[in-house]
């Protein structure tokens, strides 16, 4: 695992990383629910991203899974199968706090699909 992985300019501590931690758990998400989103690994690419982190490990899964694993804080399960052309909206995902931007993602998504139908 390079350098990116666990420090840099986004690595979190006091309360943001606290509250980055129990995020999921309050959503409901995460390993103790069972249920993964496929948010988190969008989140975690993003700030790995925001970081100058090596977009080519996204595509490399046991890389991937480690890197988000260790950033959330216990085993994640789900792949990075986006293609490249999504990385500037993991990355503005990213720029928020977990709960903040996962809030965001379901409103805006909300709005969407009830535009839609």
């Amino acid at each position: 695992m390079d350098s990116q992985t666990s420090s840099g300019p986004l690595a979190s501590s006091g309360l943001t990383a606290q509250l980055t931690a129990k995020a999921p758990l309050l959503l409901g998400i995460g390993a103790a629910s069972g249920v993964f989103s496929d948010f988190q690994a969008f989140w975690v690419a993003g700030r790995y991203l925001s970081g100058g982190g090596d977009a080519a490990l996204l595509y490399e899964a046991p890389r991937f899974i480690a890197l988000v694993s260790e950033r959330l804080g216990y085993e994640f399960k789900l792949l990075w199968l986006y293609p490249p052309t999504v990385f500037p909206l993991a990355w503005a995902s990213a720029q928020a706090p977990f709960g903040l931007a996962y809030g965001l993602w379901i409103a805006v998504s909300v709005v969407a699909f009830s535009l839609v139908v």
